[in-house]
């Protein structure tokens, strides 16, 4: 990709997030030229983002932050920093610590919009040990993240937490290749415990080629 074009996919793209925090302003600020440059946007294009932006939740932003045995002090930060919403990073699942969670929650008036679990044991966030330790994909450590799974989404049902967030792994690429057939399957026996406690989402995904990188982010207020 030419720099001007990636010049000019950045404007579009920071138009684009400016959009969906206020449609308005964004239209009236951020049209982008052939060129690269800015340009002031006709009607057709405000009355263009104003419809598409009509009756969606305007973007917001948020954290992912770690609540560790004290999450009164993690969703105070929150509220100081003046954000409305959070992915909550929780290494001690147990139900004491989802009842001061969600009281945490609520007195600060923050949306947990999910819960980010990772493990048990050992993972590698790079393209040689990430394949052998991430995810729902090594036999090893498969049995023990599946109930760590199911016991996390639990803790997010007593949170009242919508959706829990992980990372399958690096999934190979041939779906003849047996790992593959069991990393779906066991994908879809979390995903059918998530959802039957409520929740709507779980996790992303690697493929093993280099073009498919990076530890999947949350959204906050997705």
């Amino acid at each position: 990709m030419k720099t001007q074009n990636r010049r000019a996919f950045l404007q579009i793209s920071a138009g684009a997030l400016a959009t969906g925090l206020n449609p308005m302003h964004s239209a009236l600020s951020h049209g982008v030229c052939s060129g690269g440059t800015t340009a002031a946007p006709s009607s057709v294009q405000i009355a263009q983002a104003l419809s598409e932006n009509e009756g969606k939740k305007p973007l917001r932003l948020g954290l992912i932050l770690g609540i560790g045995r004290d999450p009164d002090a993690a969703m105070s930060k929150v509220h100081e920093l003046g954000l409305p919403a959070c992915q909550v990073l929780a290494d001690e699942i147990e139900p004491e610590i989802a009842g001061r969670l969600r009281q945490a929650l609520n007195k600060y008036q923050i949306e947990a919009t999910s819960l980010v679990v990772g493990g048990p044991r050992r993972e590698v966030w790079d393209f040689y040990e990430g394949p052998l330790t991430i995810g729902l994909v090594p036999r090893e450590t498969r049995d023990a993240r599946i109930v760590h799974i199911k016991k996390a989404s639990d803790f997010a049902k007593l949170c009242g937490i919508a959706a829990v967030q992980t990372h399958c792994g690096f999934i190979p690429e041939n779906p003849n290749d047996p790992v593959y057939k069991e990393t779906v399957a066991t994908m879809r026996e979390v995903v059918g415990y998530c959802k039957r406690n409520g929740q709507n989402r779980t996790g992303n995904t690697h493929h093993t080629r280099p073009r498919h990188s990076g530890r999947g982010a949350g959204q906050s207020g997705g």
